[in-house]
């Protein structure tokens, strides 16, 4: 991991920037700040939300919708 996808935590603790990011949507989610079936930003979005590569982004998502928390779908 690099230093730049490396972020501190307020406890000090070094957290990646990908866990942020999964933090971040699941919270929004389980917050009902997002409502089912609202769009989250597309990954070019959270990219430059978030300056890191799209690699970054997508380890997220994956991880989100593994978790069952998003559905992944195609742009079309």
């Amino acid at each position: 991991m690099s230093m730049i996808e490396t972020m501190e935590a307020e406890g000090g603790e070094a957290v990646s920037l990908h866990q942020r990011i999964l933090s971040d949507i699941s919270e929004k989610i389980l917050s009902g700040a997002w409502a089912p079936g609202h769009r989250i930003p597309f990954e070019h979005e959270l990219t430059a939300e978030y300056n890191c590569s799209r690699m970054t982004v997508n380890k997220a998502l994956s991880q989100l919708a593994k978790a069952g928390l998003i559905e992944r779908r195609r742009r079309s």
